[in-house]
């Protein structure tokens, strides 16, 4: 009797985590609002409805079967709007919550317990903007991978190699979150067994060498007709001088605690600082579970292949975070967005065994501290997202009739969306004194068909006014400066 009335209980108290959390996340959707790489996949997935299926306009194929793929279904129903960013960000982001819950089934089945303490441990995630899709992806594909090392159902293998794929194809981040570590997980199986004893896992290195190759080839394929799958533009990883590694470390040490929320350093031990000390305690305890799993794996005492992949995942990212150049300013933190939710798993997978009177002893003490850490911290806004109140500049241009122009790249298309296309800001950088089309998220055929009259620049922006033709007159606005021209600026266009 006791013992319903307690599951009775931690599915209400579950209910209610996932509508309180729902809520915080929506709030902070709408005080983040949006900024131009969110707009230039409302843009993109625009495009794509209108004709443009590949995406040839554009200068890549990137997130074309993971991030756009959400922006293509929402902007089918409210087009060219803030809206599309939102739903599409919130449904990429409740993806990645239940893809995460989807890896703490225990015997096949959700245990509210267990699903409660995953949301605990996770928290409020508000860095998930971008690369979510492939997040869930990544543990949609390691769910039906750990079904298929269990039972050898040829549709687990199935489904995990078109999640895996789709995210290759979409998201390279893909490689170090899932592909590597599962090529490491069982290739040290292979070395530690017998082929006899370990078949599965060579049958999951054949597949996943497919993927690889197949993803190869339809790059190639891509490339021929003109279609690039990644940024024509992307730097090549080199690993940073060792000189430079501490410097390196403390900015990754940084981007942790803020995403985890875990500011305690500094601070007076209070009711307000308490639950940023748990979260910091997560974060060590991820890391020390993350590392006994890759000794146990190296010894054959690994049973736990879903906290196998996971460690392997979390020690590459931090390699790839401290020592190259991926990390180099601090919004990179995004290619590590998923980690609360992959410490999160590590942590409830170990309290598989733990009993029942320590277990809800920790869940008590960690919904009493996320309940205090809601009412007494407000709304945040993710580091990605600098909100700007361009109502004022976007009536003004209408107002003069200056609809066609251009502006550097986090003015021009987060201005076109929320002005609902009524407004076509361009962006643009000066490569060797001539104004050109920016190199990445822009579209050729803007470019080639559109004829702008006007420069629109920031107070403090990245391209200085001395830099561009003589205007044949001058406008400020508030912080805004514009450059006007009689006759259509000649813009030097990547193709």
């Amino acid at each position: 009797m006791e013992k319903n009335s307690a599951n009775k209980l931690l599915k209400i108290l579950t209910a209610a985590v996932i509508i309180l959390f729902g809520f915080v996340i929506v709030q902070s959707l709408l005080v983040k609002g949006s900024n131009s790489d969110m707009a230039n996949m409302v843009l993109r997935a625009y495009d794509l409805l209108h004709g443009d299926i590949l995406c040839r306009n554009w200068h890549e194929f990137m997130f074309y079967t993971t991030d756009l793929l959400f922006y293509d279904i929402v902007t089918l129903f409210t087009g060219i709007s803030t809206r599309t960013v939102y739903i599409a960000t919130f449904l990429m982001i409740i993806l990645m919550y239940f893809a995460g819950a989807l890896l703490i089934k225990r015997d096949g089945k959700f245990e509210a317990t267990f699903v409660l303490l995953f949301l605990l441990l996770t928290g409020i995630n508000i860095d998930l903007y971008v690369h979510t899709a492939v997040f869930a992806y990544s543990f949609l594909a390691l769910y039906f991978l750990n079904n298929y090392i269990g039972d050898g159902k040829k549709k687990d293998i199935a489904l995990c190699s078109v999640f895996t794929l789709a995210g290759l194809i979409g998201d390279k981040l893909i490689l170090p979150m899932l592909i590597m570590p599962v090529l490491v997980c069982c290739a040290v199986k292979l070395l530690k067994y017998p082929i006899k004893e370990v078949k599965k896992y060579l049958n999951i290195i054949y597949i996943f060498s497919g993927i690889f190759i197949a993803f190869i080839l339809l790059s190639k394929i891509l490339t021929a007709t003109g279609i690039t799958i990644y940024q024509r533009n992307t730097y090549h990883l080199y690993i940073y001088h060792l000189f430079t590694l501490p410097v390196k470390f403390k900015t990754f040490l940084l981007q942790l605690i803020h995403l985890f929320e875990a500011q305690c350093f500094g601070e007076i031990v209070s009711i307000k600082t308490i639950p940023n000390i748990t979260r910091f305690l997560v974060i060590l305890t991820g890391y020390t579970i993350a590392f006994k799993e890759i000794l146990l794996l190296l010894k054959d005492k690994n049973k736990d292949f879903i906290n196998a992949i996971l460690s392997l995942n979390i020690l590459f990212l931090t390699f790839i975070m401290i020592f190259t150049n991926v990390n180099e300013y601090f919004p990179s933190l995004r290619y590590i967005a998923y980690f609360p939710a992959a410490f999160a798993v590590l942590i409830t997978r170990k309290c598989f065994n733990l009993n029942t009177k320590p277990l809800y002893v920790l869940i008590t003490v960690l919904y009493t501290l996320t309940i205090i850490n809601i009412l007494i911290t407000p709304v945040k806004t993710s580091v990605f997202v600098d909100k700007k109140d361009t109502t004022a500049i976007s009536e003004f241009l209408l107002s003069h009739n200056l609809t066609n122009g251009l502006a550097t790249y986090w003015n021009a298309s987060d201005i076109v969306v929320k002005t609902g296309n009524r407004l076509k800001i361009r962006a643009f950088d000066v490569y060797d004194n001539n104004v050109s089309q920016i190199f990445s998220s822009t579209n050729y055929k803007w470019y080639k068909d559109e004829k702008f009259n006007f420069i629109l620049l920031a107070q403090k922006d990245i391209v200085k006014p001395e830099q561009l033709p003589e205007p044949d007159e001058i406008i400020h606005f508030e912080n805004y400066i514009i450059y006007r021209y009689d006759n259509p600026i000649i813009v030097k266009t990547t193709r």
